[in-house]
């Protein structure tokens, strides 16, 4: 249901595993390294990592697909995952201008307040419930992210 916390929704195990937070450490290396690569792209050539990023989105998915036996999906059988791409390269386009046009410290703090925005955007948009835990990260967040970029 929408009501749980964040974060909750899975049952529970009788043994914790680490795996989630190893695989959640792991993603937010690859974001930050993505940055970081992403910021030794000629300035001139704005749209080509995204080509790039897109190939090699596309060739580790078919490969995945692959590997497990599955078929490649139907884009018009889930509308909610092509917004999600659009959604994913807009923001990437404009991580791009605003890597282009500013500090790349200052773009990258900033933009790195996606996963505040998430939790936020969970709460308005499926109704999520936030934990006081949750409201006191994002806060310590905000706070955080605005010291980095000044």
């Amino acid at each position: 249901s929408n009501s749980q916390n964040i974060g909750e929704g899975q049952a529970p195990s009788k043994k914790p595993s680490t795996s989630p937070l190893i695989f959640a450490l792991l993603a937010g290396l690859g974001f930050g390294l993505f940055f970081v690569f992403i910021a030794q792209v000629e300035s001139t050539a704005v749209f080509a990592p995204l080509v790039v990023s897109r190939l090699a989105i596309i060739v580790v998915a078919i490969g995945l697909l692959i590997i497990q036996r599955q078929a490649i999906p139907n884009p018009l059988r889930n509308p909610a995952g092509v917004v999600a791409g659009l959604f994913d390269v807009g923001g990437n386009v404009l991580f791009l201008f605003a890597k282009q046009y500013a500090r790349f410290d200052v773009a990258s703090v900033l933009s790195s307040l996606y996963p505040a925005s998430t939790v936020l955007l969970s709460w308005l948009i499926l109704k999520e419930r936030l934990s006081k835990t949750q409201v006191l990260g994002l806060l310590i967040c905000l706070v955080a992210v605005g010291l980095i970029s000044i």
